[in-house]
């Protein structure tokens, strides 16, 4: 179903329909959820380009995939880049921090 949603994601572009986050942040959580980090991240920055501001759902989205694909440190790093940008972190950023620290027995959690 990813493929189809970059086919939308494509045709959008073609006609001159500008994505804005709430488009960005669908296709990174697809390639979140399909262990394709790299894709994800990718999207993240041409989103950052493309002057769309990315917005604490989409830190949020790519902390996940990290924590998720067991890259703690990654999502560490995006964490500090959130907040250094200004970027408020919420409840679901911090819970979503958590649970990768305690899944991994990280002991940065105690």
């Amino acid at each position: 179903m990813l493929k189809e949603a970059k086919e939308v994601f494509d045709v959008m572009i073609q006609r001159d329909i500008e994505p804005n986050a709430v488009t960005y942040n669908s296709l990174i959580d697809g390639y979140c959820l399909q262990n394709r980090m790299d894709e994800a991240v990718k999207t993240f920055n041409t989103m950052v380009r493309k002057g769309c501001l990315p917005s604490v759902v989409s830190y949020s989205i790519l902390i996940h995939g990290y924590c998720k694909n067991r890259r703690i440190d990654e999502a560490m790093s995006l964490f500090r880049e959130m907040s250094n940008n200004g970027m408020i972190s919420n409840v679901v950023t911090y819970t979503t921090l958590m649970e990768g620290f305690a899944e991994l027995g990280d002991p940065r959690l105690h």
